[in-house]
């Protein structure tokens, strides 16, 4: 099943940024279930923090961590969905300080707890 959600990622289509900024975007995908940081980011990158910050903000108009985030929340939904995993093992998966904050920062994106999100997702199904 991680194959598959991998190989997902991969093909997903992005809008055209600066190099740079595709490259950290896809880093971020390759590395959506490893702990992530703008600084760990840059330096695997060579370059500075505080540029790579900037560009990636003046180009997508968000910030790196803000996109980090976004991303594992819109990964997750798919373990949600196709997963018996708890919410608790899905928060861990994407490296979640803990599962309060996934599931704060879950509805934060998208307005519903990871709980009401499968559960409304799975009776949609029946």
């Amino acid at each position: 099943m991680i194959y598959t959600f991998i190989r997902e990622l991969k093909n997903e289509q992005l809008p055209k940024y600066t190099n740079i900024v595709m490259q950290t975007i896809s880093y971020i995908h390759e590395h959506i279930l490893h702990e992530l940081s703008l600084e760990k980011i840059a330096k695997d990158l060579y370059i500075h923090p505080s540029y790579l910050s900037n560009i990636f903000k003046k180009e997508t108009g968000t910030t790196v961590s803000n996109y980090i985030n976004q991303k594992k929340i819109e990964e997750s939904k798919y373990f949600l969905l196709h997963s018996e995993l708890s919410i608790s093992d899905i928060s861990n998966l994407f490296r979640f300080c803990n599962q309060s904050y996934y599931t704060a920062l879950f509805k934060k994106y998208t307005g519903v707890t990871p709980k009401d999100f499968r559960e409304l997702n799975h009776q949609n199904e029946s």
